[in-house]
Order: structure tokens, then C-alpha cells, then sequence
């Protein structure tokens, strides 16, 4: 696995992690909301582009 797939992927956990503690306050920001989802959708548009190249010989 290169080391922008990785990267990637732990990118993707802390916007999810950040997106399910702003779903539980009582009163979320639905800016930043559409903001995170915003960020998740890029990130796995990158993320599933990434994964289906094929990574180089010896990395």
C-alpha cells in the first residue's frame, strides 16, 4: 500500500469520527456538516481512485 493510500484512509476515519460527534451535539452546525460531507465524498472519490491503480513494483 503506498503511503498517500494510507494517509488517505486515516483521513477518512477522522472525518468520520468528526461528523459523528457533530451528528451527537444537541445542536450541530449544519454548515459544518455539509462541510465534512463535502470533505468525505472528495477524499473517497480520491480514496476508491487510488485503490484501483495499481500500486508500483518495490513499494
Amino acid at each position: 500500500m503506498r503511503p498517500f493510500t494510507f494517509l488517505s484512509m486515516l483521513m477518512q476515519q477522522r472525518i468520520d469520527d468528526a461528523l459523528r460527534l457533530e451528528r451527537i451535539k444537541s445542536a450541530h452546525d449544519p454548515r459544518r456538516l455539509a462541510l465534512l460531507r463535502r470533505r468525505r465524498a472528495q477524499l473517497g472519490r480520491r480514496l476508491s481512485r487510488a485503490l484501483l491503480t495499481p500500486a508500483p513494483v518495490g513499494s
